[in-house]
């Protein structure tokens, strides 16, 4: 955690006064962090949905969006992940306290059928909760699924930070 409130110290003070400095301190002000995750199979209604949508690798946005708009539960958070190599911009779902990464799962099975070795570590993450609502209203206004924290918290219009 220590790598991942690092880098966004870091970011705060090279981007400072933008909207990339401002939406790291919402994170990392406001922030819940997660260890870990479990797999998708291990909760029913997440090895359904996985099985029938099939997520995509680079699409978490997407993959999360997604299910949280059509599961019974189950929140939408945004931040930052940090696997091993550098921190990264993403979304993720939680269920019961415990995160469910369709998109780094998705990931990581690709690697396995290229027999790639993976080297990333167990994940951590930091992130806020964007309300299911915000999503629908914000994919029907602009018909995609986007990065969303800033647009709900801090009010920004911006597209894709």
């Amino acid at each position: 955690m220590d790598t991942l409130k690092s880098y966004l110290e870091s970011s705060i003070l090279a981007w400072k006064d933008s909207a990339i400095a401002a939406y790291n301190k919402l994170i990392l002000d406001h922030g819940e962090r997660f260890c870990g995750v479990v797999p998708s199979d291990s909760i029913e209604e997440t090895r359904k949905w996985r099985k029938a949508r099939k997520p995509k690798i680079k699409q978490c946005f997407y993959n999360s969006q997604m299910f949280i708009l059509t599961a019974d539960n189950g929140l939408y958070y945004e931040g930052y992940c940090f696997d091993g190599l550098i921190p990264f911009h993403h979304a993720w779902v939680v269920i019961d306290g415990k995160v469910v990464d369709f998109t780094l799962e998705s990931r990581d099975k690709s690697l396995k059928r290229q027999k790639i070795k993976n080297t990333a570590s167990n994940p951590v993450y930091l992130g806020v909760v964007v309300p299911k609502r915000f999503i629908m209203t914000n994919i029907v206004k602009t018909g995609v699924a986007e990065p969303l924290a800033h647009k709900h918290y801090l009010k920004s219009e911006l597209r894709f930070l």
